[in-house]
């Protein structure tokens, strides 16, 4: 169990095969270029409360988005993260080929809040996602020709508050052949229903999503 508040000069890393419990209250302060690291087959349990959440945040004086990396789930590694602040990072938490889930939580002043990559899985409800560049980022990728070689992240955000991000509150990329592509994706549907995105004007909205 992790408790208390820290100040990480370097990556933080959960082994493969390793589960760690944060502790309530427990505030971790991150030196520049350094992330919390979750190993292919590693755990992280997070739960805090409204009162006394877990936050992740930079170590600097003045901090702005990139002050430290973010939280990057590698593939295989699974989280649960409950009741925490995630703030000034470059990815407020990264998900690659993971599961990952975020219940009643803010990130905030991040490049990316979230950033969804290939054939994740992640699962948002209760989340502020705010002041980022971009509140949910989500990049598909497809090799070759043929549909089968797609990796696609499924995104589910739901219950959430997604406004006031510079970029867009929500951008979907897809890639091929290491190229980006801001172009639909066939057959892969997203659940962003039920979130306040800033306005209820819907044409509002739509200028705030990129896909």
């Amino acid at each position: 169990v992790l408790d208390g508040i820290y100040q990480v000069p370097a990556t933080f890393v959960i082994p493969s095969g390793q589960h760690l419990e944060v502790a309530v209250g427990t505030i971790l302060k991150f030196e520049p270029g350094v992330r919390f690291l979750v190993k292919s087959g590693g755990r992280v349990t997070c739960n805090g409360t409204t009162d006394s959440p877990i936050v992740f945040t930079s170590a600097a004086s003045e901090p702005s988005a990139g002050s430290w990396t973010g939280i990057y789930f590698e593939e295989n590694a699974t989280g649960h993260l409950k009741n925490c602040e995630i703030a000034y990072a470059s990815y407020g938490v990264q998900a690659y080929k993971s599961t990952v889930t975020i219940e009643d939580s803010i990130l905030h002043h991040n490049t990316d809040g979230l950033y969804a990559r290939y054939n994740c899985t992640v699962t948002v409800t209760g989340t502020t996602l705010r002041n980022n560049e971009n509140g949910v980022r989500a990049y598909a990728h497809q090799y070759g020709s043929s549909s089968s070689y797609r990796n696609v992240p499924d995104v589910s955000v739901t219950g959430s508050a997604l406004y006031d991000n510079s970029g867009r509150n929500y951008r979907l990329e897809y890639g091929k052949s290491q190229s980006r592509y801001p172009l639909p994706w066939p057959g892969v549907v997203l659940n962003a229903t039920s979130n306040w995105w800033g306005t209820w004007d819907p044409q509002q909205i739509r200028g705030t999503i990129h896909d």
